[in-house]
């Protein structure tokens, strides 16, 4: 069954107040960016919120907070003098290695290979 037009619009204005929670608190290791906390921010149940976030986006919610942290952590290599480890906390990863695990899945490189390579990388 369709939907109304006025659902389809909320169910965006309510995307559109996630992902501009989530931006607004990405680079704060210490702010929860769980379902829990995405679906009291949007006012939708954990069904809903995933379902919606991604016909919208065409992603999930995790796999969209993953990349905006990684790339992040990648603005953060090209721009700041930060060890890499601190890079990885902000970017809540506690775990050095799993974080080197999943930049390298999402770059083709390692974190020290892409801040090397600054000067060939454009992002964003």
């Amino acid at each position: 069954m369709p939907h109304k037009n006025s659902t389809k619009l909320s169910h965006k204005e309510r995307v559109n107040t996630i992902i501009e929670y989530i931006d607004a608190h990405i680079e704060n290791p210490v702010s929860r960016l769980d379902l829990d906390t995405l679906a009291s921010v949007a006012c939708l149940s954990h069904y809903h919120i995933s379902r919606i976030f991604k016909s919208h986006t065409g992603e999930g919610i995790h796999q969209y907070v993953k990349r905006r942290r990684l790339e992040n952590s990648a603005k953060q290599l090209l721009y700041s003098k930060k060890p890499i480890q601190r890079i990885a906390e902000s970017s809540s990863y506690n775990n050095f290695p799993a974080f080197t695990k999943a930049f390298k899945q999402y770059f083709g490189c390692s974190p020290s290979h892409f801040r090397e390579k600054k000067n060939t990388v454009r992002l964003l």
